[in-house]
């Protein structure tokens, strides 16, 4: 990956080709060595991130 923007990642791919990805919808794996890391593409937008922590400030009020 060369590029992360808030909708997008840019990859150069195998055939040396710059790809530019959707976060939304993707899923992204990495592999390296014994590691294997799964990334869930509509997690990573800041769309996502703003109503997660809407979800979570409104379970915390129901709590109170």
């Amino acid at each position: 990956m060369i590029r992360d923007t808030a909708e997008t990642f840019g990859i150069i791919s195998e055939d040396n080709r710059f790809r530019v990805v959707p976060k939304a919808g993707s899923v992204f794996v990495l592999q390296a060595d014994c590691w294997k890391v799964t990334l869930i593409g509509d997690k990573l937008s800041p769309k996502e991130k703003l109503k997660e922590s809407q979800r979570l400030q409104r379970a915390q009020s129901l709590i109170r």
